[in-house]
């Protein structure tokens, strides 16, 4: 009786988080700009310096935040079984094709490598994918639930934080490309 209850729990905590991430996909809700501090620091709020990570791509290779500085990015924490990354998976494949000088960091939480390399190959996805092994980066950034974003601009400032799947028009306004 006990697994029972704990299973409609945590059915029902899915359901709500699913609506939540709907809620905010289907009607477009992100943070504006507008409410940029005006002192830098570095932490996950929007007019923060985002925090500097070193992960490492699914073929090894390290990529650091801070050494993309110069460039806008996005970073996207998202997982393969998560059914609102695979809604967006597309829009940050388009993204990545049509402006390659925008840096999509596609931060894995938590799988395993040969899972999520078998994801990317079997959709076509080639934006770089990182690894976050054991969710350090994802706890850092705050992250609650995926796909979550960060828009990063040419300072390494963070403009825009959004929970949620976004869509491709959506990616090119809040990073001020059209």
């Amino acid at each position: 009786m006990k697994k029972k209850n704990i299973l409609i729990i945590v059915i029902l905590l899915i359901i709500l988080l699913g609506a939540i991430v709907s809620y905010q996909f289907f009607n477009n809700k992100t943070e504006s700009k507008d409410s940029l501090n005006e002192s830098i620091k570095i932490g996950t709020n929007i007019g923060d310096m985002a925090p500097d990570f070193t992960l490492k791509k699914v073929n090894g290779e390290e990529v650091t935040l801070s050494k993309l500085r110069g460039k806008k990015v996005i970073i996207n924490f998202w997982t393969t079984d998560c059914v609102f990354c695979r809604l967006e998976m597309p829009e940050l494949q388009k993204l990545h094709e049509e402006y390659p000088d925008i840096e999509i960091l596609a931060v894995n939480i938590m799988e395993d490598r040969g899972k999520v390399i078998n994801y990317l190959l079997t959709n076509g996805y080639t934006f770089p994918a990182l690894l976050d092994s054991n969710g350090r980066v994802a706890i850092e950034y705050l992250v609650r639930g995926t796909p979550t974003s960060y828009f990063i601009d040419e300072k390494g400032i963070i403009i825009n934080r959004k929970v949620g799947a976004s869509n491709y028009q959506q990616l090119l306004t809040v990073l001020g490309v059209e």
